[in-house]
């Protein structure tokens, strides 16, 4: 509320502009999954030759100004899938040694453990699944990964000491009979959270 008032103020010429609270990245617009509902796909599909990836440079400046500008933390997001910029381990720790806060978004297939290692230094991890059922799964997020993604699940609550582990659902026609099931698997494997909300299929 107070950072709320701050941007009034500003509104209302009373204080300068406040930083934001968070920043969220998108480091990479290439993506490893087909989920049929994202609103990336028309330029993933259709603009292939378009797919961009940050590098270290480029990462190392934006974090540093988001550090000096007083930035609390940033979160790996979407756009793309943000495990595939190779340059995402680096800069996990780059930015957390600046005194920010790190969170990410990702679809869990890429995670290698080298970079569960990493990640686990991040606030929190949000593991986007849709479903625990490997035929939902297929049909939601065009891939036959989710066995894939579930192990990976499994290494970081294995590994982790302090980072908060989100399963992420998104309430589809295809996915609505199993929440209850990838709700149980979630608490099976001992995820801190499980996240469940609607998606907008018109704005797609």
């Amino acid at each position: 509320y107070e950072h709320y008032k701050l941007i009034i103020g500003w509104l209302e010429g009373e204080n300068p502009l406040p930083p934001p609270i968070e920043a969220s990245l998108d480091p990479i617009n290439a993506c490893n999954n087909r989920c049929y509902y994202c609103n990336s796909q028309r330029y993933l599909r259709e603009k292939p030759m378009g797919l961009k990836r940050w590098g270290r440079d480029y990462l190392e400046d934006i974090l540093i100004d988001l550090s000096l500008m007083d930035v609390k933390a940033f979160c790996w997001g979407g756009g793309g899938e943000a495990t595939l910029n190779i340059r995402l381990p680096g800069m996990t720790r780059f930015g957390i040694d600046l005194g920010m806060e790190c969170s990410i978004i990702t679809n869990g297939v890429a995670l290698t453990d080298d970079l569960i290692d990493e990640l686990l230094l991040c606030r929190w991890i949000g593991i986007s699944l849709d479903s625990a059922d490997p035929e939902v799964y297929k049909k939601v997020r065009g891939t036959e990964d989710c066995l894939k993604v579930l192990d990976n699940v499994k290494k970081l609550v294995a590994k982790r000491t302090k980072t908060d582990i989100a399963i992420k659902v998104l309430v589809l026609p295809e996915t609505i009979d199993t929440i209850l099931y990838t709700c149980q698997v979630a608490k099976d494997l001992g995820v801190q959270d499980f996240h469940v909300r609607p998606v907008d299929l018109e704005l797609k």
